[in-house]
């Protein structure tokens, strides 16, 4: 029998490539996102660990208490107290802030972070040095190579958030630092560094250290109770001992990087979900077209269990060995990649996760095991008789029991869409979202089992609108075997819906949330200074700059707020005052002018109601009153009135704000960049900037999901190749009839041609009504808050696709053309 096992691999092992290519790329893209995930948590866990290194315990404000009671007001009276106290060796005033750095005229984000002293985990410097003195800072590699900056170069700080009156500092380049893949582009400052910054300085946490590099589980207990003694009951701060915080990030990140890995894992299960399909229409039509020789063991003396054995050992060579090759490219490719962006130490366990790779061969080989079974049960009942009867009367056996699975898949389907849309369209239920898409998940089940039965005769019809006798002969193929042409096309579906869908997704995800940004902040960039004016010149200097398409100047004052029936000092506020002119020239939607009797409030705690009468005073002597609004969910301490209302009261007032329209080809990122690098006292925000990180993250997903789509896609063809390879061989003697009665070997590939282009055409087709329809159900499921949600369909992308699609279907037919052409009519006459 094992004679027989190797003869049948070498005899039959061009019918098993296809099905061993496509477990070896399956098989290789779930290594591939194991070894990442295993990486990118790895390198996630070291830096949390690093953070906490030679660390006992850990003081942090209070979330849910105030210290207005207690007899510590700030980190720094807290840090002065613990100093004293019996093993306490080093203390580190943690601290982080984001910031802006410009250099010439480019600016970019950075995360301002205070240099930690030994023994706590210094900077990873890879040039030059830590800082040593205020003016020195420390930048991320990535951005000195982004910005072409060095050792000794000098770097603006600003900041630019609300509520921080900081001055523009001047820092020199002490060092550049190598941050791990994903970490914040820190920009490393000695706490005087950041005092002069900001201005003033107050760490977030302090992180104490007792000495000991790795401090004892009791030494760390011990610590703390004795730093809770010395602060007291209810001081507004919380101390506890650095295992327990650092356990509490490690289980967060656990539970993210669990989370990120399902999501990335859903892609290459997809992928092994068609090469399942591609393996079981492999294995089936091979032991159909083998039942002769079975039937022929059977007739010289060979048991139901030697057969069945027999094509179980086949499946199971095929699996282990293309499995093996899949785990071992995959787990290369994972490691290749982790090196290249250095995420990790270079160690083989962390590279080459074994027990990842273990179980994902084992799993590959039984599914391909699992999936051959029921093929080899099946030959193995069949008595020898049965097996050289002719090959319609064994497949007219199966029709009855098809036809009533087809049924139970089309009342499943129906049901389960039916869910779906009332899920999606109707339902206020707050897990709406989760029931549409369990809904969504049986639907597209039901609806593959459906396509394979459906789709030969989808492809037949296409094929009718078609003339002459080659396609007449290739559409008459494509039903000749409807298993083995509908899971061909099925393999292909699956990956067109999803692509389709998610491309439908993802663009009208984007213009319901731009549409939604433009509706409530329909202004693209607001700039404004830290000066009392924005003078003429840089005004005209702002119009000019490249992208910028309109500008409106806004004038502002100081300004004083009062009830109108309260005018005690205790009622009276200070704000900005400005008075916005016309603005639908600058605006993506239509924007109602101020009202000259009307002033719009922040929402703060002004006791003040909407529709109360405030005075507004500029001087002394100066006031009006009006009708005050409160604007909901707008914090920033401005008070609006017309341009009116604000000339009446302060005619000379000066511009601080201009507020700017982009042109349409406009990039927001490098405007803002360029009209912020104008002058050092302008800071440019605005709804254009959202929106660009909104197209952004959007376009970046929808690559990545679209490529990750791909393999799968790439699985299916395959199996377009196997099928037509299959097909050529089971039907050599009737090709050597066709060129015996005179078609041309360019006849022959056509033909073949012809028949991967319907059953691609079909399968496209149908992916994208499909897609269409689970998309739009997907964007009205999803639970994000907007007062329209808009449909976009993704006519490029589909298009691109579709074409890509066929001509990846016509390219697999070739070299089963060539075979089929290239066979003599006298040889295949002549085969069994």
């Amino acid at each position: 029998m094992n004679q027989l096992l190797r003869a049948n691999l070498r005899t039959h092992a061009r019918r098993y490539i296809a099905t061993g290519l496509a477990v070896v790329i399956s098989t290789a893209f779930i290594m591939t996102c194991l070894s990442l995930g295993a990486g990118l948590q790895n390198s996630l866990t070291q830096r949390i660990t690093d953070r906490y290194h030679s660390t006992a315990a850990i003081v942090s404000y209070s979330v849910d208490s105030s210290h207005e009671n207690s007899a510590f007001k700030d980190m720094d009276q807290v840090a002065d107290a613990i100093q004293t106290i019996d093993g306490v060796k080093n203390i580190h005033k943690y601290w982080m802030f984001p910031a802006s750095a410009i250099t010439g005229e480019e600016k970019f984000p950075v995360f301002l972070t205070t240099l930690a002293t030994e023994p706590f985990t210094q900077p990873h410097i890879v040039e030059g040095k830590v800082p040593a003195k205020a003016s020195e800072i420390t930048i991320d590699s990535a951005q000195a190579s982004s910005f072409n900056l060095h050792v000794g170069d000098s770097l603006t700080i600003t900041i630019d958030s609300a509520g921080v009156q900081a001055a523009k500092n001047v820092m020199t380049i002490s060092g550049i630092t190598k941050e791990p893949l994903g970490a914040f582009p820190s920009a490393v400052v000695l706490p005087e560094g950041a005092k002069l910054i900001l201005g003033s300085f107050q760490p977030h946490e302090l992180l104490i250290s007792d000495g000991n590099v790795q401090p004892s589980a009791d030494t760390q207990k011990n610590l703390v109770e004795r730093i809770e003694t010395r602060l007291g009951k209810n001081s507004g701060f919380t101390v506890q001992t650095a295992h327990a915080a650092l356990e509490k990030e490690l289980e967060q990140a656990r539970m993210g990087g669990n989370t990120s890995l399902a999501m990335i894992l859903v892609f290459p299960l997809i992928a092994a979900a068609v090469a399942i399909i591609v393996v079981s229409t492999t294995f089936q039509v091979v032991m159909t077209q083998r039942r002769r020789e079975f039937a022929l063991l059977r007739a010289i003396g060979a048991k139901t269990r030697q057969v069945r054995s027999l094509v179980i050992c086949e499946a199971v060579m095929i699996g282990v060995i293309s499995a093996l090759i899949g785990v071992l490219c995959g787990a290369a490719l994972g490691a290749g990649i982790l090196a290249y962006f250095d995420l990790v130490h270079l160690s083989l366990s962390t590279l080459f996760p074994v027990t990842s790779m273990v179980i994902t061969w084992a799993s590959a080989t039984f599914v391909t095991l699992l999936v051959a079974l029921r093929p080899a049960l099946n030959m193995a009942r069949i008595s020898p008789v049965a097996a050289l009867s002719p090959l319609e009367n064994y497949n007219t056996e199966a029709k009855k029991s098809r036809r009533i699975f087809l049924i139970i898949s089309t009342l499943v389907f129906l049901a389960s869409a039916a869910s779906m849309s009332w899920f999606a369209f109707s339902s206020t239920n707050d897990h709406a979202f989760n029931f549409a898409l369990a809904s969504g998940f049986v639907a597209l089940i039901a609806s593959m089992i459906l396509c394979a039965a459906l789709l030969p005769y989808v492809a037949y019809s296409l094929g009718r609108l078609t003339r002459g006798i080659i396609p007449q002969i290739a559409r008459e193929n494509i039903i000749r075997s409807t298993g083995r042409s509908g899971a061909t096309a099925v393999a292909i579906t699956i990956g067109v819906t999803l692509m389709t869908m998610m491309a439908l997704g993802a663009f009208s995800v984007q213009k319901t949330l731009i549409t939604e940004v433009d509706t409530q902040r329909p202004y693209d960039l607001n700039v404004s200074t830290q000066n009392t004016e924005i003078s003429s010149d840089l005004q005209q200097r702002i119009a000019t700059t490249r992208g910028v398409q309109v500008t409106v100047p806004v004038r502002q004052i100081n300004a004083t707020l009062s009830q109108a029936h309260k005018q005690s000092d205790a009622e009276v506020m200070q704000f900005i005052l400005r008075g916005y002119p016309d603005l639908n020239s600058v605006a993506h939607s239509p924007v109602e002018p101020i009202a000259d009797d009307t002033v719009l409030l922040p929402d703060m705690d002004l006791h003040v109601n909407d529709g109360d009468k405030v005075t507004v005073c500029v001087t002394e002597n100066t006031c009006a009153t009006l009708t005050g609004h409160i604007q909901k969910n707008v914090y920033d301490g401005v008070l609006r009135v017309s341009e009116r209302t604000l000339t009446s009261l302060s005619p000379q007032a000066p511009v601080g704000m201009v507020i700017v329209k982009l042109a349409s080809d406009a990039d927001a990122i490098t405007v803002q960049s360029d009209l912020a690098s104008i002058d050092s006292s302008l800071s440019v925000d605005g709804a254009a900037i959202e929106r660009a990180m909104y197209m952004k993250i959007i376009h970046v997903i929808l690559m990545i999901v679209l490529g990750l789509l791909g393999i799968s896609v790439i699985v299916a063809l395959v199996g377009v190749t196997n099928t037509l390879s299959l097909s050529v061989h089971e039907r050599t003697r009737e090709n050597g009839l066709l060129r015996a009665l005179g078609m041309k070997r360019k006849d022959m590939r056509w033909m073949l041609a012809v028949e991967a282009l319907l059953i691609a055409c079909a399968a496209t087709l149908t992916g994208i009504i499909l897609g269409t329809g689970f998309g739009i159900a997907g964007v009205y499921a999803l639970p994000i808050s907007t007062d329209h949600t808009l449909i976009v369909f993704p006519w490029g992308i589909v298009a691109g696709m579709s074409a890509l699609a066929i001509g990846a279907a016509l390219v697999a037919s070739w070299l089963p053309g060539r075979r089929a052409s290239r066979t003599s009519p006298v040889e295949a006459l002549a085969h069994e």
